[in-house]
């Protein structure tokens, strides 16, 4: 009976797997190191030699972002984030002084000590800058709230509930 290893499918070897192991001698020691076994983009097992060299990609997501082409999970639908619009900066700062420059998810309420918190779009659209679609949340806070947690639906109606709460929706 051939066992593979968990991580590379590579034949594990008669002790190896005698002995329970579910690695391969390579994987193993990386594991125990770590070092990302995983392509952040894509999820594939990433080859013992780009896990050695510190690679954090596979060779196809590595080189379409070298090509320009990469479609990186923040991406929605394979899309480009739409740009802020023009006056994004102004307001932005009025989102921070009517939020008191405190993050707004509830039981937080950390202040900006040399840096700021990110103004947070409840329903993702950055074309929509309406006050009641805006709020600011820590960096801890405002990334929980990405793609790659792939909870973004709640934390759109739990901030639409936040806003509602404070009287601004």
């Amino acid at each position: 009976m051939r066992r593979l290893c968990m991580d590379c499918g590579k034949s594990l070897g008669r002790n190896a797997w005698s002995r329970g192991h579910e690695r391969c001698l390579g994987c193993a020691g990386i594991a125990r190191r770590g070092i990302i076994l995983h392509c952040l983009d894509c999820g594939k097992v990433l080859s013992h030699s780009a896990r050695s060299r510190g690679d954090k990609r596979c060779i196809i997501c590595a080189g379409a972002m070298r090509q320009g082409t990469h479609r990186p999970w923040t991406w929605r639908d394979g899309m480009k984030p739409q740009p802020y619009s023009q006056d994004w900066k102004e307001i932005r700062e009025t989102i921070r002084k009517r939020d008191g420059h405190l993050c707004q998810h509830p039981d937080c309420y950390i202040p900006e000590n040399g840096r700021k918190h990110d103004c947070h779009h409840v329903d993702r659209n950055r074309s929509n800058n309406h006050p009641a679609n805006l709020l600011l949340l820590c960096k801890h806070h405002h990334g929980i709230t990405k793609p790659k947690h792939k909870d973004v639906e709640f934390w759109q109606l739990f901030y639409e509930e936040v806003q509602t709460m404070r009287g601004i929706l």
